[in-house]
């Protein structure tokens, strides 16, 4: 990620320096690469950085990129049962007990998860 923000960097400060004393007369003229505009942004989106120049007198050249850092939050979850009339019921012990007779699988009474945001990544 790094390179690419030095990239973007040296390409706009190339824009923004004039090669030769024709192309500068020409760009000093019409305010073309005379300033450079910088902005940091965050929000919904992620952090981003963005850079601005003019390139003719009606034209602007905007850059920049976006980025969502990535975390991941640990959670614990209790298990419980439910009764036919989809109220909590506390016999969570004899459904385990049930479980392990007939199955032999040991069922935990907490479940415990990581959560990581995604990013949605169409394929063609």
């Amino acid at each position: 990620m790094s390179k690419r923000i030095v990239t973007i960097i040296l390409f706009l400060g190339v824009i923004a320096s004039a090669a030769n004393a024709q192309l500068s007369k020409w760009c000093k003229s019409n305010h073309v690469a005379d300033n450079l505009d910088i902005a940091f942004t965050l929000g919904t989106g992620g952090m981003g950085l963005e850079a601005a120049t003019p390139v003719t007198k009606w034209t602007k050249l905007r850059v920049g990129f976006e980025w969502i850092p990535s975390f991941k939050v640990p959670m614990n979850f209790n298990l419980t049962t439910f009764t036919s009339d989809g109220l909590p019921s506390d016999n969570f012990s004899h459904v385990q007990e049930l479980v392990y007779r007939y199955t032999g699988v040991e069922i935990v009474d907490t479940e415990e998860m990581i959560a990581m945001h995604t990013l949605c990544r169409f394929k063609p």
